[in-house]
């Protein structure tokens, strides 16, 4: 929560230009008035903060033979959460699929109770192409190799996509307590002992 006068001086910018900027915010539905502080004659303070409920992401984490499917708004709440078994897949088509689907039931609840999906955050196993996030070899779901959701994604749903590995949400989950500027080693086992560095929530 912060009002504007506090973000203008935080970020050394004009009271007009971060007026502007809120405005903005407001429209777009990132941001609302949460609160007006009286202190003696003249206009109130108002106290904005993220608009949590509205905004949600969606992840879908690849933990072969599972997709974890989740929908969460900006506050960390789940609003809707899939498991499917990917054990009987054997078409890159069919992987496709279920991830539309998932798309599809997300939008029309976010439809239906005014929300907005910003983002899709999708964790895959095995190497990853580090400019386009496509897999490159996926030792125990070669399905999934060169399968580029991000772009599946971007064209059918418009909605920005970021593919990365398998480890990054083990990384965002293992280190949320501790500063962005702290590097970070995360070790966990698949099908052997995996390890991710992180610094400033990148890899």
């Amino acid at each position: 929560p912060i009002s504007q006068a506090q973000a203008a001086r935080r970020l050394r910018m004009s009271a007009g230009a971060c007026n502007l900027h809120f405005q903005r915010l407001e429209h777009d539905g990132l941001i609302r008035r949460v609160d007006d502080i009286r202190q003696g004659r003249g206009r109130p303070t108002i106290v904005w903060d993220m608009d949590h409920a509205r905004n949600l992401c969606i992840s879908l984490i690849f933990d072969v033979p599972q997709l974890h499917a989740t929908l969460t708004d900006f506050s960390g709440k789940v609003v809707r959460q899939d498991l499917y078994d990917l054990t009987e897949i054997n078409k890159q088509r069919e992987i496709s699929a279920i991830t539309e689907q998932f798309m599809r039931q997300c939008q029309a609840h976010a439809q239906k109770k005014r929300q907005l999906i910003r983002q899709v955050f999708v964790a895959l196993p095995g190497l990853l192409d580090s400019e386009t996030g496509v897999p490159r070899r996926v030792v125990n779901f070669p399905l999934l190799e060169g399968l580029d959701l991000a772009a599946v994604i971007g064209r059918k749903f418009s909605l920005p996509c970021v593919c990365g590995p398998h480890g990054l949400a083990f990384l965002f989950g293992e280190t949320e307590g501790l500063p962005a500027d702290k590097t970070a080693m995360v070790l966990y086992w698949d099908l052997g002992i995996n390890v991710i560095f992180g610094r400033n929530r990148q890899v």
